[in-house]
């Protein structure tokens, strides 16, 4: 018996854990691949070479130190941009000259995105406190709130904030004192969400894991309504794992927001009900821009979707696997930052590529407009401010190609199917079990 036993006790270790141990190394092995950007994206798209350079100057660049590890978005107020990376430090800089106008240390690093007003600054902490600093840089007050991935929100008098677990607070801006709180029902698998709120007419909306998104009550974070827009699928709860990784975008009376697998919808505001959906996932996110919602899909295609009729206008595959992420608008282009330090420019209404610019040596992280120009982060944690003096027309060298509807519908199921099975799942840092 004791001969037996030790041959049947490693047996069944092996058993067990080519059944779970298996599958969650291969998915973090992609997610390590595809967030990390320690090396080259597997097979990038190859640039087109007749792209030609966007017409640019240079108004100043500064260097914060340190690198980029995510992307933590900056905020920009009064001429001032505000900015953190992995050096548990907050900076002020003149938009005008790039210079430091002063640093604050912290006990830990910022966990998501800087917001500002006239007068202050709020930001989260990694060790989950809610900070509240003066335009100079002193501490105003703080709270503890919990684990955060997603920017704080601002209005008014409150300061809003939602935890990895989807739990809503809402925060006194002036004394950090608590307002309110609602908790989001979770599945008992959780993607850790990052998820934007956004705010209209006395209403915060958010998206939620399986595929969901709420609407809560500014005031009072009393439940307006709760929409499934997106289905979860599969039969573990791994597979079913359907989070909202962006922000909602509004166009009243409606508003469109996308699952990192699965759907992208258009809701009533003020209802939650579907006015339409289809087939195509981003977990980078979803921006919407006259009658376009732009989508950037995790292979780096980038697609324009109708908001009336949800037909796809047209897709653009310059930038397969470039690790571009999501698109914001300057002029009438959409920009698109890669793993290179291209900053890509695309004509919203064609979609194809019309002028690029090499602006860094590393990956770019964040791009923003500030006024008529653009500020560049890139993960050496060099902010670049750049005056675009000239963009070209759209070129005939992007491989866009004049697909018809039922091509393009097909390119889109076949982009989906790939998507779902190579899912960013984030196992041990983004993912975890109640």
């Amino acid at each position: 018996m004791q001969s037996v036993a030790k041959y049947l006790l490693p047996f069944l270790f092996l058993l067990l854990s080519s059944c779970i141990f298996g599958p969650v190394k291969e998915l973090k092995s992609q997610i390590e691949d595809s967030w990390t950007d320690e090396d080259i994206p597997k097979n990038p798209t190859r640039l087109a070479e007749n792209v030609p350079e966007a017409s640019s100057k240079q108004l100043w660049q500064q260097n914060i130190g340190g690198e980029f590890l995510r992307n933590l978005e900056p905020a920009y107020c009064d001429g001032v941009i505000y900015v953190s990376n992995n050096e548990k430090s907050v900076y002020a800089i003149d938009a005008t000259n790039g210079e430091i106008l002063w640093s604050r240390a912290l006990d830990d690093e910022v966990s998501a995105g800087i917001i500002c007003n006239e007068n202050r600054l709020y930001f989260v902490t990694g060790n989950g406190f809610l900070w509240s600093l003066s335009i100079d840089g002193l501490t105003q007050w703080k709270s503890f709130v919990g684990q955060i991935l997603t920017k704080p929100l601002h209005h008014g008098d409150s300061v809003l904030v939602k935890t990895i677990s989807n739990k809503f607070s809402s925060y006194n801006a002036g004394n950090g004192s608590l307002n309110w709180s609602y908790q989001s029902p979770s599945p008992p698998l959780l993607v850790k969400s990052w998820g934007g709120m956004v705010y209209s007419e006395e209403t915060i909306y958010s998206g939620l894991p399986s595929g969901k998104i709420v609407a809560l009550n500014f005031n009072t974070g009393a439940l307006m309504w709760e929409a499934t827009y997106s289905q979860p699928k599969g039969t573990s709860d791994i597979e079913r794992a359907n989070d909202t990784t962006s922000s909602p975008v509004i166009d009243e009376p409606f508003i469109y927001i996308a699952s990192s697998k699965g759907n992208v919808a258009s809701l009533d505001k003020k209802t939650g009900n579907i006015i339409w959906d289809r087939n195509l996932s981003s977990f980078y996110g979803i921006s919407g821009f006259q009658n376009y919602i732009i989508i950037t899909h995790d292979s780096g295609s980038i697609y324009a979707v109708s908001k009336d009729t949800s037909e796809i206008l047209w897709r653009n595959a310059d930038f397969l696997n470039r690790d571009v992420k999501l698109g914001k608008f300057f002029q009438d282009k959409i920009m698109l930052g890669d793993y290179a330090g291209y900053l890509h420019f695309v004509d919203i209404e064609t979609g194809k590529t019309s002028s690029r610019l090499k602006v860094a040596e590393k990956s770019i992280f964040n791009y923003i407009s500030i006024e008529e120009d653009i500020l560049v982060i890139d993960k050496s944690s060099n902010l670049t401010r750049i005056k675009i003096t000239n963009l070209s027309p759209a070129s005939s060298a992007s491989n866009l190609n004049n697909e018809t509807n039922s091509e393009l519908e097909k390119d889109t199921k076949i982009e989906q199917e790939s998507a779902s099975q190579n899912e960013k799942s984030f196992i041990d840092d983004l993912i975890f079990w109640d």
